[in-house]
């Protein structure tokens, strides 16, 4: 791993303008607001947070699945935001998705080899004559058999399904692969290959991962980094032993809390956070996370903090 920043994204947002069901009354959704991170190259960061706080939205605007509201992401040095989409197009290969659901992102009518190929068609990767060695190739980094490229995905499980998809990622020989909860449907023996065959891939040919989970003991297993994300915003980002060892952002810290723990006697009491997250339509003034924090101060209602250097991480709140 090194410091050098593959993707940089700063002032990153993407609102969306929804119905409120009053009238026809519009309001607008900031899933992602104002988002400054960096993925450096050669390392897996972990992105964590409840359900719907802005971490697939933020996954898919780095690819430019969707358009950003605002804001730029720059990819080796490259400022993605600035390209129209058909000079975004060769990007894309250096860049790959793997979905949280492998069955719902595979075509059932297609052939598992032909839906590897054709990631290489649309690239333009090699010569056509040569593509079916290259997806054997990547079925048997991925654990799989050559002869499964004539197979459809109903024919499958999850887990395979799931290798599969990250043989297609892989096809194209990608610099950054972003990770959508990838073992989040999986049966817990079977998270445990997917983590362990993703880390042998990052360090065999030198990938960089953005890991996208609820899930933090799966993170504590495979990030060197972790950030944290709540309604939309980063409230802190650090290495993964100074965020385990002792998390800065209350928010943070319920997180750390939620980890299970086999042994009774090193199980720390943390105290369950204050009522229901805040919809994304009206989110509080201030700090979003003031409604619900311990620590809250009359200053948190109306001032929003910023990610600021505390220790060896960064953390966007007032106690630092």
């Amino acid at each position: 791993m090194t410091n050098t920043a593959l993707i940089k994204a700063r002032d990153l947002s993407k609102h969306y303008t929804v119905s409120t069901g009053r009238f026809g009354a519009k309001g607008v959704l900031k899933a992602v607001d104002a988002v400054d991170i960096d993925v450096h190259e050669g390392e897996t960061l972990g992105l964590v947070g409840e359900s719907g706080c802005g971490k697939t939205t933020l996954g898919r605007l780095i690819l430019r699945l969707i358009e950003a509201s605002g804001g730029s992401i720059e990819f080796a040095g490259v400022d993605l935001t600035a390209l129209p989409q058909r000079l975004v197009k060769p990007y894309r290969k250096d860049i790959q998705f793997i979905f949280q659901d492998p069955y719902a992102s595979l075509n059932p009518r297609m052939t598992v080899g032909t839906a590897i190929r054709r990631n290489l068609d649309i690239h333009g990767i090699g010569q056509r004559r040569e593509r079916p060695d290259r997806v054997a190739s990547v079925l048997r980094q991925v654990g799989l058999m050559p002869e499964h490229a004539g197979r459809y995905p109903h024919e499958f499980s999850g887990g395979q399904r799931q290798r599969i998809a990250i043989a297609r990622a892989l096809a194209t020989e990608p610099r950054l692969i972003i990770a959508d909860e990838p073992t989040s449907a999986l049966d817990v023996s079977i998270q445990a290959q997917i983590l362990e065959l993703l880390q042998g891939l990052k360090e065999k040919l030198g990938l960089t991962l953005m890991f996208i989970s609820h899930d933090m003991g799966v993170v504590r297993q495979i990030a060197d980094r972790v950030a944290v994300m709540y309604l939309g915003k980063i409230v802190e980002i650090g290495s993964k032993e100074a965020f385990f060892a002792k998390p800065l952002h209350p928010y943070s810290v319920a997180l750390r809390g939620s980890v299970p723990v086999p042994d009774p006697r090193n199980r720390e009491t943390v105290p369950p956070l204050e009522g229901e997250v805040p919809s994304p339509l009206s989110p509080p003034s201030g700090c979003r996370f003031h409604p619900r924090c311990t620590h809250r101060m009359p200053r948190c209602r109306d001032k929003t903090p910023h990610l600021r250097p505390s220790g060896e991480r960064d953390v966007a709140c007032f106690l630092y």
